[in-house]
């Protein structure tokens, strides 16, 4: 029988029809039980107070369920290296948010992670084609229908037109359980990139908390090398008077030399710290221009009194396992309902003719209806493995999750421990240090009066200089100590508004300057404000709207939204005067639309409002002599979105 049925032909038009629906409705009866979830494993249970925390005021037990939502954090007023309080430290900081390559390839992961996730939510609705054939048959009519006495057969040639639509009815679950799985792949990689974001910055600060320990250490280096070349001159006028040995000159000779050696080693430290600060912020180190202050430049943090060990929950690694354990628990319920029947309906509609001409003609129509139940009889265990192996990795997630929380909650233990014994190693030092100072000065008022030799000054100098270098390790160790704990203990680039009850129904309070201008109220309740799609930010101190131009200078990669402020002031900072005329312009590229993290955002920047090609270029230039990738283009010339880059996608499978 031909597929193609004429509904003049039809004996019960509507019987078709209803049966279907009657099917679904009794297919998706049996849905719920088959998309259940599966019980959540027993908790884990975080102590109220770290064991070597200071005491303090706490209250509640919190537990991490293993899909639960954990509790949110308290959000601070700041940053949390802005308690260093160091211009340059915060200036190196923007630069890192702003440009380093592990956290634009985080951004970029999470826009991939993105689009994939519209591909699975997509997966719910059913797919429309407009197929259009043209066949040619031979012989035409039917097989074997050539004229006696002729050598060729005649072909036929057909055409068709047709709109078809095929969709799997989701009765159990499968297409649900997909688009679920791939919305949390999508907060995994939210959740890795502020991982990303943690580490960069915990090494940047680290790495410049021992440049400036190598000033100190260089400088006092070159004091104590200074002393002992004096003193070594000094002793050659004593031996060439018969005053002192040549031993004792040796000897003093060879303790200038070991000098010289260390400041040569210190020198090296430091470049190599300045390599790694000008790599964090992905920069060439030889643009990086660094202050030559020393660790007094940074202010210690204040300590704080009794930290709630729930804040660990909160920690972007835990939250990052426990977006993939939900992410496992789906693909369990995708597992099974694949072991169930799956139900599939084609419809199709259009007109069939022997010529193009007589194509929309209406005796020409044609509909179809199909549904296709398929039962899986046997596959040899292959589904039924895809199910055992499903369930196992999500009790290896669970188990994943836990020692993760135990993981952190060991990091943070140490980093108070090491917290407290640096600080009592660094005031030891610091009395050793005290100590070792007098009785340098004393040695050398004595050898001046004669009541010890040359040798036992050497080794009063010696001692001096040794506990001067321990105690700078000490004091750096102190300050690495301050920062391994606010990394231990999760420390974000901005205040965690997503964590926040009630985020999407204010403006923070904390996101002063740019980050405002990036929010809109579209009514006058609140529960409406949400992030713009297209924004500018003057770059100048004052505005000047009256400035305009057809030209924008794009920056390279995507900018996620917690990111635009840095950029905004880093721009500020080293191109201040070429780009005061100028404005920053967003353009909205994707994001993750949720009332409990509504700023999951990024965005594809340039700098607008630029009149000429040539003044466009100039700054591209300016950019690009600072590591800051860029391309002039027009106004029109916008670059793909998500749309554009998934309509190429499928152009290039089609042309294959």
């Amino acid at each position: 029988m031909s597929p193609f049925v004429n509904p003049e032909a039809s004996p019960a038009k509507g019987a078709a029809p209803v049966g279907y629906l009657l099917c679904l409705c009794l297919l998706a009866g049996c849905a719920h039980r088959a998309t259940e979830k599966i019980s959540a494993p027993v908790p884990v249970t975080v102590p109220v107070q770290y064991r070597n925390a200071q005491e303090g005021n706490t209250k509640g037990s919190p537990t991490a369920g293993a899909t639960a939502t954990v509790s949110p954090r308290t959000p601070s007023s700041s940053a949390w290296w802005e308690r260093f309080e160091s211009k340059e430290l915060n200036a190196l900081m923007d630069r890192a948010l702003a440009y380093n390559g592990d956290l634009k390839i985080a951004t970029l992961q999470l826009a991939q992670a993105k689009v994939r996730a519209d591909q699975a939510h997509a997966g719910l609705l059913p797919s429309l084609s407009a197929p259009l054939v043209v066949g040619v048959q031979a012989p035409g009519g039917q097989v074997g229908s050539v004229p006696v006495g002729t050598s060729r057969s005649q072909s036929q040639t057909s055409y068709q037109a047709s709109l078809q639509g095929v969709w799997r009815a989701d009765i159990w679950g499968e297409q649900r359980s997909l688009a679920e799985s791939a919305d949390q792949q999508v907060w995994r990689t939210v959740f890795e990139r502020e991982n990303v974001e943690r580490h960069v910055l915990t090494n940047l600060t680290l790495s410049y908390v021992e440049y400036l320990s190598m000033n100190d250490r260089l400088e006092q280096a070159v004091l104590t090398e200074k002393m002992a070349q004096e003193s070594l001159l000094s002793l050659e006028r004593r031996v060439a008077a018969f005053d002192a040995t040549l031993d004792d000159l040796e000897q003093h000779r060879a303790s200038v030399h070991a000098l010289r050696a260390s400041i040569l080693q210190l020198e090296q430290q430091r470049e190599d710290a300045r390599n790694s600060i000008a790599f964090l912020v992905g920069t060439a180190p030889f643009k990086l221009e660094l202050t030559t202050a020393g660790l007094d430049s940074l202010k210690l943090p204040p300590q704080r009194a009794g930290l709630p060990s729930q804040l660990i929950l909160k920690r972007p690694d835990i939250r990052m396992v426990e977006a993939r354990m939900i992410a496992a628990n789906a693909d369990i319920q995708v597992a099974r309902a694949r072991l169930l029947p799956a139900l599939d309906l084609s419809a199709q509609s259009g007109f069939s003719a022997l010529s193009m001409g007589s194509l929309v003609q209406p005796q020409n129509a044609f509909w179809n209806l199909i549904s296709n139940v398929t039962v899986s009889i046997f596959d040899g265990g292959r589904k039924a493995g895809d199910k055992a192996f499903s369930e196992a990795y999500y009790e290896e997630m669970v188990e994943t999750y836990r020692r993760t929380i135990f993981f952190a909650i060991r990091e943070v233990e140490g980093a108070l421990v090491n917290l407290r014994q640096s600080q009592q190693r660094l005031q030891s030092q610091e009395l050793a240090v005290v100590a070792a100072r007098k009785s340098q000065a004393s040695s050398f008022q004595m050898f001046q009066a004669g009541a010890i030799d040359q040798g036992s000054l050497l080794e009063s100098r010696r001692s001096y200089h040794r506990y001067l270098e321990d105690y700078e390790h000490a004091r750096m160790d102190f300050f690495k100590a301050q920062i391994t704990l606010f990394q231990a203990l999760g420390g974000r680039s901005a205040d965690p508004i997503s964590d926040v009850p009630g985020a999407w129904d204010r403006v923070p309070s904390s996101l002063e300057g740019p980050m405002k201008a990036l929010i809109e109220d579209k009514g006058t309740a609140s529960s409406t404000r949400s992030l713009r799609k297209v924004w500018e930010l003057q770059l100048g101190v004052t505005p000047n709207a009256s400035v305009r131009g057809d030209f924008e200078v794009e920056l390279a990669g995507l900018y996620h939204v917690d990111t635009v402020a840095a950029v905004v002031r880093d721009l500020r900072l080293r191109f201040g005067a070429l780009l005061a005329p100028h404005s920053l312009r967003g353009d909205w590229f994707d994001g993750v639309e949720s009332r409990s993290d509504p700023y999951q955002a990024w965005y594809r920047l340039s700098v607008s409002r630029v009149p000429t090609r040539e003044a466009a270029e100039k700054i591209c230039r300016a950019l690009e002599s600072e590591q800051t990738g860029c391309k002039v283009k027009t106004r029109q010339e916008k670059s793909p979105g998500v749309a554009e880059y998934l309509g190429r996608m499928f152009a290039s499978v089609t042309a294959r």
